[in-house]
């Protein structure tokens, strides 16, 4: 048994899941810690679209520069 911060980790289940192109469940299993010793891992990767990162970027950006502007003109005016 482990313990993470305060909590003591009482179980180790996997859950795998299996998604199709589209994003959509194929198939699901519920592995316990026993039966994991006898798993091979995929070497496969996910490779990241640079479109949708951009996206991303581009509208968390846009939200953190609406949080930050009040905190910026009251900088400002603080000098003035």
């Amino acid at each position: 048994m482990a313990t993470l911060g305060r909590e003591k980790v009482q179980k180790n289940n996997v859950l795998v899941i299996q998604l199709n192109e589209s994003g959509i469940l194929i198939n699901k299993k519920l592995l316990k810690i026993d039966k994991m010793k006898d798993l091979k891992f995929s070497q496969n990767t996910t490779n990241v679209d640079v479109v949708n990162k951009n996206f991303l970027y581009n509208f968390f950006n846009s939200v953190r520069q609406k949080i930050n502007e009040p905190v910026k003109k009251a900088i400002q005016r603080n000098k003035n």
